[in-house]
C-alpha cells in the first residue's frame, strides 16, 4: 500500500461546506458567510477536487451528501470548532478573578451546566461561584453587591430577557390526587416569583374542576391543601 502525501486542508473551505449543508444549500450559505453564489460554488469545487471525490449529489434539485460528503462532514465540523477554539484560546484577554453568579434552583438543572462548561473552557482563571435563591432575594443581594450578576425567573427594569417559557402543572401519570378533598397543592414558598401566577391560574383551574364534579354529581372539594416546599423538594411531593 502506498502511502500518498498529507496536504493541508484550508479551513475557510470547510467552514463553507458546514455552512452549505446547515443551511440546506449554496444560496443561503452564501448570504450566511457574506460571499456571492458563485464564491461558494468555487470552495466546494475545489474541496471536491483536493479530495478527487464529489461531497454532494447533484442530480436531484436538492443538494444530498454522497457518502463521502456524509463521513467528511462530522469531520470538517470537528476542524471548524477545534480552529475557533485556537483562536479565541489565543486572541481573548486572560480573564482572571472571581465572579459570583446568582440563579433560582428551578432553572439549574435544565439550562445552567451547558452554560458552566463553554463558560468554564473560554475564561479557565475565573472562579464562577455559584448562589442559588428565588428571585426576590437574588435582587436583594445584587443590589447589596453581594452577588456581581444575576438570573432570575421574572422581569425587571434593566434586564434582559433571555427566554420564555410556560407554566405547566404537573402530577404524576395516571395519578388521582386532583379527586382528592381537599385538593393537595405543592407550591414555592413566599418568595416564589411564580406564586401570584399560580394562585390566580390553581383557583380558575378548580372552578373547572368543581364543574366537573357537578356534572359528575360527586361531593365537591370544599378547600385547597396548600404545601409550601423548596422546589428541590416539589418531585418528591409528587411521589408521596
Amino acid at each position: 500500500m502506498v502511502d500518498l502525501p498529507i496536504r493541508d486542508i484550508d479551513v475557510t473551505l470547510l467552514r463553507t461546506f458546514v455552512a452549505v449543508v446547515e443551511a440546506g444549500g449554496m444560496t443561503k450559505a452564501a448570504s450566511q458567510q457574506n460571499l456571492t453564489q458563485a464564491a461558494v460554488s468555487q470552495q466546494i469545487k475545489r474541496l471536491e477536487m483536493l479530495f478527487d471525490e464529489p461531497l454532494f449529489n447533484r442530480e436531484q434539485k436538492q443538494l444530498q451528501l454522497t457518502p463521502k460528503g456524509e463521513r467528511f462532514l462530522s469531520h470538517a465540523k470537528r476542524m471548524v470548532r477545534l480552529n475557533d477554539e485556537i483562536w479565541s484560546a489565543m486572541t481573548s484577554p486572560a480573564y482572571q478573578g472571581e465572579i459570583h453568579l446568582g440563579v433560582p434552583c428551578d432553572i439549574f438543572r435544565p439550562y445552567l451546566p451547558a452554560i458552566l462548561r463553554s463558560f468554564a473552557q473560554s475564561c479557565p482563571k475565573i472562579n464562577l461561584i455559584m448562589h442559588g435563591y428565588p428571585s426576590t432575594d437574588l435582587h436583594q443581594s445584587l443590589e447589596d453587591g453581594v452577588l456581581d450578576l444575576i438570573i432570575t425567573t421574572d422581569e425587571a427594569p434593566g434586564g434582559e430577557m433571555l427566554m420564555a417559557d410556560s407554566l405547566v402543572w404537573v402530577g404524576l401519570p395516571g395519578g388521582q390526587a386532583y379527586r382528592q378533598s381537599p385538593l393537595p397543592v405543592a407550591f414555592g414558598d413566599h418568595r416564589c416569583a411564580f406564586r401570584g401566577t399560580l394562585g390566580v391560574g390553581i383557583f380558575l383551574w378548580v372552578g373547572v374542576l368543581l364543574l366537573d364534579r357537578w356534572v359528575e354529581q360527586t361531593e365537591l372539594p370544599p378547600l385547597l391543601a396548600e404545601t409550601s416546599v423548596e422546589v428541590r423538594d416539589h418531585r418528591g411531593a409528587l411521589l408521596r
